[in-house]
């Protein structure tokens, strides 16, 4: 049952939360903006117009600082909620009345419940479909975005580059595509070069892959070999080519950290089909684990946060947050560490990203003892 009290520590906790998460953002803009100014001054628009492109920068941002610092702030919350409660002798009626310490802390596990969840939605729906704006900068346009590496299919070792991205059209401006002897061409061939490269999805029975378009120097069929021949492909068009490779467009746009705003379900696929180096496809494994980890690991900490703060025998308020602060420091360096050597192949990413979880709920439950009653 959800009494008048839950709802005062609820509603403390939100006003908490949105002002840190605020205060991040109010600083991250603060200090982006030092950086970005000029760019933005540059573009010649009118002020509302430039209002506007500001304001439209830093939403999307948001997203991504939300998803940096959200799980830790809503940890803080609930150390700061508990804190203030003692600090105003709110906490101590309540006891009074028989109301067990873990069950005033029932509104503060629904906030960070709550929190997780708008984390999931975040991760899931607004990141990938943003994804674009995102990674451009105010100084590129949304258009054209200059991380792009040049890297090898690692099925069909053909190379891929080219000068830049287009975002909006999934494409690569003078693209640079060269085919590997013998595996694929009998004999050598120099580098294929277009107009540009356009990115097909897969559709029904026909394969992803890459439509060159205006192919120069013109590419004679009958070098490709057996092989050759199902990956490199005439089109309708003669000038054309089509290269079935598993190279997606999203891969080229970002090779060390693109998968981060990938949806769960995406990041599955890639992971399931991996076209990348064995380092890269750790470091997939590893992101996918900890997206279900975190949510269990704010949950945890709250476990870990109230035996804590409202310790028995100990009244100190001060000492109390340092030692909470400290337990919460080691376990989020426990964490960063077991992940390093998880994506390093010294450990098993599973063995990397749930080993926290026994470690931080082992602790929790040792400390359930020396909780205020």
């Amino acid at each position: 049952m959800w009494t008048t009290f839950d709802r005062y520590v609820f509603s403390r906790y939100a006003y908490v939360l949105a002002v840190f998460f605020f205060a991040c953002m109010g600083l991250y803009t603060v200090v982006d903006s030092f950086s970005q100014s000029e760019s933005f001054q540059n573009q010649n628009d009118s002020v509302i117009s430039l209002a506007v492109k500001v304001v439209s920068y830093y939403f999307f941002q948001s997203s991504l600082i939300l998803d940096l610092v959200g799980p830790s702030l809503s940890v803080i919350a609930v150390m700061v909620v508990l804190a203030l409660l003692l600090k105003n002798n709110e906490f101590y009626p309540v006891l009074s009345a028989g109301v067990p310490t873990y069950r005033v802390a029932v509104p503060l596990l629904f906030g960070v419940l709550c929190v997780s969840i708008a984390l999931v939605a975040n991760q899931e729906f607004l990141i990938p479909t943003a994804v674009v704006q995102l990674q451009a900068t105010s100084r590129s346009s949304v258009d054209k975005i200059k991380a792009f590496d040049p890297q090898y299919d690692s099925k069909s070792s053909i190379f891929v580059g080219g000068q830049h991205l287009s975002s909006t059209r999934q494409r690569i401006i003078d693209p640079i595509f060269v085919l590997p002897t013998p595996e694929i061409v009998a004999e050598y061939e120099p580098e294929l070069k277009g107009e540009y490269a356009a990115y097909i999805p897969a559709r029904g029975k026909h394969p992803a892959g890459w439509l060159l378009k205006n192919v120069s120097p013109a590419f004679d069929l009958k070098k490709l070999t057996p092989a050759g021949r199902k990956i490199v492909k005439q089109t309708k068009n003669p000038n054309d080519l089509f290269l079935c490779i598993g190279l997606t467009f999203d891969q080229l746009r970002n090779r060390g950290t693109g998968f981060r705003y990938l949806s769960t379900s995406d990041l599955i696929h890639r992971i399931q089909h991996p076209n990348a180096h064995a380092s890269s496809t750790r470091a997939q494994i590893m992101h996918l684990h900890s997206r279900f980890t975190r949510p269990i690991i704010s949950l945890m900490s709250v476990f870990l946060v109230v035996p804590l703060i409202i310790r028995k025998e100990r009244d100190n308020l001060i000492t109390n947050i340092s030692m909470c602060t400290l337990a919460l420091a080691m376990v989020l360096g426990i964490a960063q560490g077991m992940e390093f050597l998880g994506q390093t192949s010294l450990l098993k990413p599973e063995v990397a990203a749930w080993g926290p979880i026994l470690f931080g709920g082992t602790l929790a439950g040792w400390l359930s003892g020396s909780v205020k009653t």
